[in-house]
């Protein structure tokens, strides 16, 4: 690292350069006009500042490396760091070597390796430049104030962007909201205040996500009630100083960012959950159409007398892969419509209608395992529900289907109705199989790996429960299952009511 120190004191600068090490390449300066001659030959990578020089003053020599013509030479150098070292540290003189484009300042006598801890923060800083994109839009009357807030962003890497008023602020938010991440107002300004350029952001633009960080010199606390009413994320009481600044800017630009981040995140997985709905949809039609031919001919070639026994028995092993894979592809995409919408359209149903169309639907399933399928309900007038016909058939359908599948022959499985009030529950019970402890946890997860195989051979595509337990979850149910291997099964889905009149 070229370090270059800059003090009229030839004492000052020995203590000075045993802040570096051995490695660091150091230049001396005795005044402001040397300190120029030397930046412009080894462009330092950092430069300490004594402020009270003979000549020209730490201040004026910070300013002109800053953007000032020297000697015929044009100095335009907002990057390296300029780290002023004075004994005569006050807030007046820290505005003012800020407005001049100073980086940071140390007082005399300081710690022994300070100024090195400093110097290899602001180094960093200009190579990470954690805020380097994000735009800031400065709205203050003072011309000194907003040039010093100016210099302060431009050295973090921000881009800064100056209104002199809130009107002028406002107009700029107006065409050019999206690319502004944080707004720091005045609170005192002509033509329009920071807390009516705050209230139209908020409530005219509608941009409530937008940080809004106030300089105010009235501490009072109305005036600060006042602010955040307005809609104000933070405020700094003036006079202030950088550290305070930029840590408040951190927080909020930090959060700005994640905020971005995460919208961008959130448009990308929509984008992707769109484009997959769409593959699914091409997929699924081009699945299908050939599945539909290879079940189709397997069922003619089942009834053609001159085709073995033993070679029907293939023909109906791909019959049944073709009839498995044509239930996945609508499992598969059952799933997907789930988690992708909102909400399902509601109308009042029934559910004593709901229930017998699902026994009949299953009926020919239970006659031919000889199960028995026994409906109980209290009686009473009908109950309604706000629901989704489809959705409502779907659920039971799978429930009593895979109580069935799970079931011996001559089994039984009862179905049952409670009114609760403001709630119905439907239990659904079987003397089947009953389901393992190991499959418990994962029993109602997509793609877990829970598919088995039914009583009498029957495949399964794993999906069925999850499916029901989203669509029992859009309708603002919940299910509960208790099972005993080798004892039978019991679901339970509890629904809400819809409400009279």
């Amino acid at each position: 690292m070229k370090v270059l120190i800059v003090d009229d004191s030839g004492s000052m600068r020995r203590i000075l350069r045993k802040e570096f090490t051995s490695q660091d390449e150091i230049f001396e300066a005795s005044n402001g006009q040397d300190a120029l001659k030397l930046y412009d030959l080894h462009h330092p990578d950092l430069i300490t500042m004594d402020v009270d020089m003979p000549g020209m003053d730490g201040f004026e020599t910070c300013a002109r490396i800053r953007g000032v013509s020297v000697g015929g030479e044009n100095f335009n150098d907002n990057h390296t760091p300029i780290v002023f070292i004075t004994a005569n540290d006050t807030l007046k003189g820290r505005q003012h070597g800020f407005s001049v484009g100073a980086s940071d300042f140390i007082t005399k006598p300081f710690v022994r390796g300070e100024l090195g801890k400093l110097a290899t923060r602001q180094i960093a800083a200009i190579q990470e430049k954690p805020f380097a994109g994000l735009t800031v839009l400065v709205a203050e009357d003072n011309d000194a104030t907003r040039h010093m807030l100016e210099k302060i962003l431009i050295n973090q890497g921000i881009n800064c962007i100056a209104a002199a008023n809130g009107w002028e602020a406002y107009e700029m938010l107006k065409s050019h909201g999206e690319q502004v991440d944080l707004l720091l107002t005045d609170y005192d300004m002509p033509i329009m205040s920071g807390v009516e350029l705050c209230e139209k952001v908020r409530h005219e633009l509608g941009m409530v996500e937008l940080p809004v960080i106030f300089l105010t010199g009235m501490n009072e606390r109305d005036y600060i009630v006042e602010i955040f009413k307005a809609g104000a994320s933070d405020y700094i009481s003036k006079p202030f100083i950088k550290e305070e600044l930029l840590s408040r800017f951190k927080v909020h630009l930090l959060a700005r960012q994640l905020s971005r981040s995460l919208e961008w995140k959130v448009g990308e997985l929509k984008r992707m959950n769109k484009f997959k709905d769409q593959l699914m949809a091409v997929t699924s039609h081009d699945l299908r159409a050939p599945l539909q031919g290879i079940m189709a001919y397997s069922e003619l070639l089942m009834d053609v007398d001159y085709i073995k026994d033993e070679h029907k028995d293939w023909i109906g092993s791909i019959l049944k892969s073709g009839e498995l894979l044509n239930c996945l592809v609508s499992d598969v995409l059952a799933l997907g419509r789930i988690q992708l919408e909102d909400e399902l359209p509601f109308e009042s149903l029934c559910i004593d209608e709901i229930l017998e169309e699902t026994l009949e639907t299953v009926g020919h399933m239970a006659t031919a395992k000889g199960v028995q399928v026994i409906f109980e309900t209290e009686g009473g007038p009908a109950v309604y529900l706000p629901a989704n016909r489809n959705a409502l058939n779907r659920v039971m359908n799978n429930l009593v289907t895979n109580a069935i599948k799970f079931t011996h022959e001559q089994g039984e499985v009862q179905v049952s109705l409670k009114n609760l009030g403001d709630q119905i529950q439907i239990t659904v019970q079987d003397t089947g199989i009953g389901i393992p402890d190991a499959l418990l946890a994962n029993l109602f997860k997509e793609f877990s790996g829970a598919a088995r195989v039914g009583t009498a051979g029957e495949a399964s595509t794993g999906l069925g429960l999850s499916i029901v337990k989203g669509l029992v979850e859009k309708h603002g149910g919940s299910i509960d299952v208790k099972t005993e291997e080798g004892e039978g099964t019991c679901f339970t889905v509890t629904l809400p009511v819809a409400p009279a009149g």
